[in-house]
């Protein structure tokens, strides 16, 4: 079985096919706005998020052997019904561009797609700052995300924070083919 090593760890093919069936199925891979003072900006936004402590830290180990270090929040539901969820995210374009090297090629679906537009962003991003303006070809890059997936312009529009995963018309087409 092929290793993919980085910082003399390693993570077996095995490994990281599990990670991308995690991430295909429970994750989400998105943009996020950053708004700081008079600087805005798109942060890349990998995320999962699950009730099960054990899935949230073998995801994290085999994230660590390929070089991502993310970040894990725990999530208290006020509604005493609702499970404790853990949440483990990363936005460093440096890890979100090793996360995309590495398991890319093995999402489906909109995760792909997604992820496809998102390198284009971090890898003509990676290496400028916050304070760097945006060029045209990435402000078309993240209008065409918002576009694509919600039906709205970045560009301009304040209320505009963070997109989930869920269409109701991805829904409606899934149901229609059962």
């Amino acid at each position: 079985m092929k290793d993919v090593t980085t910082d003399n760890q390693q993570a077996t093919e095995l490994e990281i096919g599990w990670l991308a069936g995690i991430y295909d199925g429970e994750g989400y891979i998105g943009f996020s706005r950053q708004n700081a003072k008079k600087v805005r900006s798109i942060r890349p936004d990998i995320q999962l998020v699950n009730c099960d402590p054990d899935v949230i830290l073998k995801t994290k180990r085999i994230l660590n052997m390929i070089g991502i270090n993310p970040y894990i929040r725990e999530r208290v539901h006020d509604k005493k019904l609702w499970s404790r969820n853990y949440i483990l995210q990363m936005s460093k374009f440096s890890d979100v561009k090793k996360f995309i090297d590495t398991l890319g090629r093995l999402l489906t679906g909109e995760k792909k797609k997604r992820a496809e537009l998102m390198i284009k962003l971090v890898n003509s991003r990676i290496g400028k700052t916050k304070r760097d303006r945006y060029t045209e070809e990435e402000l078309a890059i993240v209008d065409h995300y918002f576009e694509k997936m919600k039906g709205i312009k970045i560009r301009g529009n304040t209320n505009t924070d963070h997109l989930n995963d869920y269409q109701a018309s991805a829904r409606a087409e899934i149901l229609a083919k059962v």
